[in-house]
């Protein structure tokens, strides 16, 4: 058994079929079959296989044409501002949806596709003439208003399950997080979150937490021994058990993340987690 701290991990791949592969794998802690070419096989399979959450990882962003205004998406799943100029933002799956469940006529649509084809051959697959590529934005070229909308961050934590129920509520998010029916904790060191509380507790509080996440690996590890599954003997596991999950949202999702989890009145678990992630993503805005 091992007691360690919660954490956090602002994720910067720019690569978005690795970061694709990046978070999926974090669900089976398979990391360790990451290669300098593994991300287009690993998305390969997720497309055939239909696990198409994983998607959500890859995100893009276009300029639309105001010529083709009427032609924008209607979809909760993809990002529009109208000020300026247009932009439409979203993830791999909401794009792939898209196009999958209907046949667009319009030519910053069909363009949308044939570059998104051209570029992630492993996702999208159908094809169309396009005279041109509409513009893809990069964040950089945003105006602060265009990024809260469309900009997203990546971020790994590193914390328990009870924190990661709580996290799971908010949308629209994407995750990808340590699945407890795949993995087996048998035969290692099973991780358990030390809560906040206890770090400064002198009591034997202390000893009685050490002894109720001893307990459960023991249990853990017996059962397993008698044959259940790791998807079963998972029943035994307590809250405290330590997971990793990657979350994905825009700028403007994870300021209201922050509004309620860093408010005096949330749970000091997900607060203690948050409150240094805010500051980072965030500094003194």
């Amino acid at each position: 058994m091992e007691i360690v701290k919660q954490s956090h991990e602002i994720i910067t791949e720019p690569d978005q079929l690795k970061l694709i592969e990046l978070a999926g794998r974090t669900c089976y802690k398979s990391e360790d079959k990451i290669t300098s070419d593994s991300a287009s096989r690993f998305v390969k399979m997720l497309v055939k296989s239909g696990h198409h959450a994983m998607l959500e990882f890859g995100h893009v962003c276009f300029e639309i044409d105001r010529d083709s205004r009427n032609s924008i998406p209607n979809s909760s799943y993809l990002n529009i501002s109208q000020v300026d100029r247009i932009l439409v933002s979203g993830n791999f799956r909401a794009w792939f949806d898209y196009f999958e469940n209907r046949v667009s006529t319009t030519i910053e649509l069909i363009s949308i596709n044939k570059y998104l084809h051209i570029h992630y051959p492993d996702i999208f697959t159908r094809v169309f003439v396009a005279p041109k590529y509409p513009p893809v934005i990069l964040e950089k070229d945003m105006t602060p208003e265009e990024r809260k909308i469309h900009a997203v961050r990546t971020v790994r934590f590193i914390t328990n399950r009870g924190v990661t129920h709580e996290l799971v509520r908010h949308r629209p998010c994407s995750f990808a997080q340590e699945s407890t029916r795949y993995v087996n904790y048998n035969g290692q060191d099973m991780e358990f979150i030390v809560p906040v509380w206890l770090e400064v507790d002198k009591s034997s509080s202390i000893e009685e937490f050490f002894y109720a996440c001893g307990y459960a690996e023991k249990r853990y590890s017996n059962l397993i021994k008698l044959g259940w599954k790791p998807e079963q003997a998972r029943e035994v596991l307590p809250n405290s058990l330590k997971t990793e999950i990657v979350v994905q949202a825009t700028l403007a999702q994870w300021k209201h993340i922050f509004t309620l989890r860093c408010h005096k009145a949330a749970h000091p678990q997900i607060r203690a987690l948050m409150q240094p992630l805010e500051k980072e993503m965030f500094g003194n805005e």
